[in-house]
């Protein structure tokens, strides 16, 4: 499956890491951003509505060409790359169609403070 170039939009990944502060205590943050090509779109339909249930609604979905992510890394949907990222990596399927056109679906999740 090959991805339709005029639906790709430019974003920006954040590797998840563990920092600590000057006293020594331990807390999750995000690293320098990396801009990547991809289709988010909301989540919807009624497997995902009876597996995330009022979730959903704070859910997106992210198809991309294969490249380096892991869950609990940080995407930066609707705000600037400078900031902290909006939306978190919770799940990522990997396809491959045995040609050059492999991708990766990902859900994302709305980041609360």
């Amino acid at each position: 499956m090959r991805l339709r170039t005029s639906s790709l939009k430019i974003y920006y990944l954040k590797k998840r890491e563990v920092l600590k502060n000057n006293e020594g205590s331990s807390y999750e943050g995000y690293g320098d951003p990396f801009a990547f090509q991809a289709d988010i779109s909301p989540m919807q339909g009624r497997i995902q509505a009876e597996m995330y249930g009022e979730r959903l609604s704070y859910m997106l979905q992210m198809i991309a060409n294969t490249f380096p992510i892991q869950e609990g890394d940080g995407i930066c949907v609707y705000v600037k790359s400078d900031d902290d990222p909006d939306y978190r990596v919770i799940s990522i399927k990997r396809y491959d169609d045995n040609t050059y056109h492999s991708h990766m679906v990902c859900e994302l999740e709305k980041i609360t403070s």
